[in-house]
């Protein structure tokens, strides 16, 4: 009884093909090839019988059934032999006739019911599918289609109720997740305020909410599940769990994680294009501390005294919050180039830990398997984005982000800055200067700076404290508090903007209309400024009376406070509730608003792009770099997307140019 050899492979192939053949663990798909059955055909072929049998301990053997899934002569379709042949060949007058094995497969089934499972495995089963051909010497094509593989595979079916265990249990966090942030949402946004499109604005806040959970909760979950699968099977010393293999009866399991991943995708996206809408519809006002001055103005020969205030100031923070707004931390374009360099590294070799099998000698003909190459890819793309995010944070104390220049900025300019996420809820930064004023020589102002740097002077923050630097708030307004900002400012606003925008349209109706022209060139600036001069100034005395009561109206959250996003245990909505309440945000958490608060959820999105753009091409062969490249492509349209949308509301909400911007 002699070890088998190359018997079952009648291929041309390498002598490594024919030891992982044999060797347990590789799985070789698909070895084929075409044979030349003038070669095979010879006059003295002799057709030979084999029998396969398992070695056991105590040098005792068992023999391996052989399953014919097919048969040539008539009768049943499947049938079990113990001997079985490769080739069989009877000659007619002018051809010869063959009865091939044209598909062989050595399949094994490894039993999971402990930890030394794979040592038992069920009897292994050969598998051949015969076909009946023939050929004629004088004139037809000589070769044949020949297709070996060995096949390792467990039953998943307990792994599988696993997954459904925790797939349930993630829809039902799911559920509690998104019913504490819908009702922490109804309270911050009253029916009252938006009566006509309550309805609708509150379902598609609540399937943002849905769809965002799970498209976060699927993605760490497959990630995980992958990360095990990818750990027993890759990097031990022997695998414990191994993949579904690749053939028709199995593609069931990947067809199911296809659509999973595809319906996390599409939820995901969903509430990405939702984030980007809050983002580039928040409402915006710059509050400008300076005091107004009098200037001399000559009208018709007659001297006035004109209150006057540089604008220049103010046109500046916006420019400067534009810019914030498109700030980024995360470089996607590097964590392409990473990925590349790691996969493709003749050195690393990391797209053979891609391959198919469980050990280190990759067999050559194993195809990448997409679980695994998922993994190691977002692996790869996510860490490198996150590290980034990361560094970025630590090192801030010595190389300030543009987060920190921003509010020195606002500091200096003497400009505060009102953010309203929601109808009852924002960010306030804090700009008053500590002395007071800002529209000073630059002489003075390097001298004012100097003193604050020594402590001479009261700090940057909304109180008298010295030691009081926080600038950034997360405030709450009262019902009342939003009804006046939007009926005394906010709305009229608007009206004033349409109103030019109407008359542009009726100066204009043979021309294109400029889509990048964000306010219009017949806005009545009078009105506007009159608005926004009363705006600034009834803010500044509720700002004010805030520092007067700053016992009572500067809280903290905690961090249980925080993290969950609760409201203040106040009814705003009563009229015996201050307009404003300011929470300490040392966290500076008004970034939600800008691109840097949402660059990991946008890491999420930019994987689950990747990798959707691999499953749809993989069949295509080398869909590696294809799906980089259009996936950087889709990155650049959406951010370009999200720029210029946001660029035009804060150029609307500020009534600020962008020519200035």
């Amino acid at each position: 009884m002699n070890p088998i050899g190359n018997e079952l492979i009648i291929c041309y192939q390498s002598y490594n093909d024919t030891v992982d053949f044999r060797k347990f663990g590789n799985t070789l798909l698909i070895e084929e090839c075409n044979v030349n059955l003038a070669l095979l055909g010879k006059d003295n072929y002799t057709t030979y019988f084999y029998q396969m049998y398992l070695k056991l301990g105590d040098n005792k053997f068992r023999s391996i059934p052989v399953r014919i899934e097919n048969n040539v002569g008539g009768g049943r379709e499947e049938y079990i032999v113990k001997r079985f042949f490769i080739a069989y060949q009877y000659d007619t007058e002018r051809q010869k006739n063959y009865i091939l094995a044209d598909r062989i497969t050595f399949e094994v089934r490894l039993l999971n019911e402990n930890p030394e499972s794979l040592s038992h495995m069920q009897m292994p089963i050969l598998k051949i599918h015969y076909k009946l051909t023939s050929y004629d010497p004088y004139n037809g094509d000589p070769n044949e289609e020949f297709m070996f593989s060995s096949n390792y595979y467990m039953d998943i079916s307990k792994i599988m109720k696993l997954i459904k265990i925790f797939f349930a249990i993630c829809f039902v966090l799911v559920f509690l997740a998104v019913a504490a942030r819908m009702y922490v949402w109804c309270i911050l946004n009253p029916s009252s305020l938006t009566k006509d499109s309550y309805p609708c604005y509150f379902l598609i806040n609540l399937f943002a909410k849905i769809f965002k959970y799970f498209g976060i909760i699927m993605f760490f979950f497959t990630w995980g599940i992958i990360a095990y699968w990818y750990i027993f099977y890759k990097c031990q010393y022997r695998p414990f769990v191994f993949f579904p293999d690749l053939f028709e009866k199995y593609k069931v399991h990947y067809r199911k994680f296809d659509i999973l991943w595809g319906l996390a995708c599409g939820c995901y996206g969903f509430y990405m294009f939702f984030r980007i809408y809050e983002q580039i519809n928040c409402d915006i006002f710059f509050i400008d501390w300076e005091h107004e001055k009098d200037i001399l103005e000559t009208v018709m020969g007659k001297t006035t005294n004109k209150p006057y205030k540089s604008p220049w100031r103010s046109i500046h923070i916006v420019n400067q919050f534009n810019l914030l707004q498109k700030s980024k931390t995360i470089s996607f374009n590097f964590c392409f180039i990473v990925f590349l360099m790691f996969y493709y590294s003749n050195h690393l070799e990391w797209h053979n830990y891609t391959h198919l099998v469980p050990n280190a000698s990759f067999a050559n003909h194993s195809p990448p398997n997409r679980l695994l190459r998922q993994f190691l890819a977002t692996f790869i793309i996510f860490i490198t984005g996150a590290a980034q995010y990361v560094l970025r944070r630590i090192i801030q104390p010595w190389l300030p982000t543009p987060t920190t220049e921003f509010l020195d900025l606002c500091s200096v300019a003497n400009v505060s800055v009102l953010i309203l996420q929601d109808s009852l809820r924002g960010y306030y930064i804090h700009g008053q200067s500590p002395l007071g004023k800002a529209d000073v020589t630059l002489q003075e102002l390097i001298r004012f700076l100097e003193e604050e740097g020594k402590g001479k002077i009261k700090g940057r923050g909304i109180t008298d404290d010295k030691n009081d630097n926080l600038q950034t708030y997360e405030i709450y307004l009262s019902y009342t508090m939003r009804q006046i900002y939007d009926g005394l400012y906010f709305f009229p606003t608007l009206q004033e903007i349409d109103k030019g925008k109407q008359y542009d349209r009726i100066q204009n109706q043979a021309k294109f209309v400029n889509v990048f022209k964000y306010i219009p060139e017949s806005l009545h600036t009078g009105n506007i400024y009159e608005i926004n001069k009363f705006m600034n100034n009834h803010l500044k005395e509720k700002i004010e009376q805030v520092t007067m009561q700053k016992k009572l109206l500067v809280k903290e959250k905690s961090m249980c406070e925080r993290f969950f996003e609760f409201p203040p245990s106040i009814d705003l909505t009563s009229r015996k509730v201050k307009e404003l309440v300011f929470y300490k945000d040392p966290g500076r958490n008004f970034e939600d608003v800008l691109f840097i608060g949402m660059e990991l959820e946008w890491l999420i999105f930019v994987i689950y792009i990747f990798n959707m753009w691999c499953i749809a091409l993989e069949k295509y062969g080398q869909s590696l770099p294809i799906s980089i490249l259009m996936t950087y492509v889709m990155e650049r349209i959406f951010w370009k997307i999200r720029i210029f949308f946001g660029e035009k509301n804060v150029a609307k909400k500020a009534v600020v140019d962008n020519r200035f911007l």
